[in-house]
């Protein structure tokens, strides 16, 4: 069974607090907001933390987000898009659903700042 955006939750609740945070924070309408870091090795990503603001959906698809980018190119993480990762979690509610869009763009501007 795939894993649910509460099982993303309930993971980005358990990781560690990130010391380090680089990227640039984005906000929405609603003013929530996101912030990566992701660091690079060999042309790869190593790995990516995040913080954000307490929205479940939120922090779930952030999370989802650090756990797919290790071993991506940075091409690669630049195409994932809000379209493929809601589409990993159907559950996600359309009052919510902005969040991915949130997620992906915080996400792509931590990129922009490793290349």
């Amino acid at each position: 069974m795939a894993a649910t955006v509460y099982d993303y939750f309930q993971q980005a609740l358990r990781r560690p607090p990130s010391t380090v945070v680089a990227g640039p924070t984005v906000r929405d309408a609603e003013d929530n907001l996101a912030v990566f870091h992701v660091t690079l090795k060999n042309g790869r990503i190593a790995g990516a933390t995040f913080r954000a603001t307490t929205c479940v959906t939120l922090l779930a698809l952030c999370e989802h987000l650090c756990q797919i980018a290790p071993g991506l190119t940075t091409a690669e993480a630049e195409a994932l898009n809000s379209t493929s990762l809601l589409a990993l979690h159907p559950e996600i509610p359309p009052a919510r659903r902005n969040r991915a869009e949130l997620a992906v763009r915080a996400f792509h501007q931590a990129l922009k700042g490793i290349q």
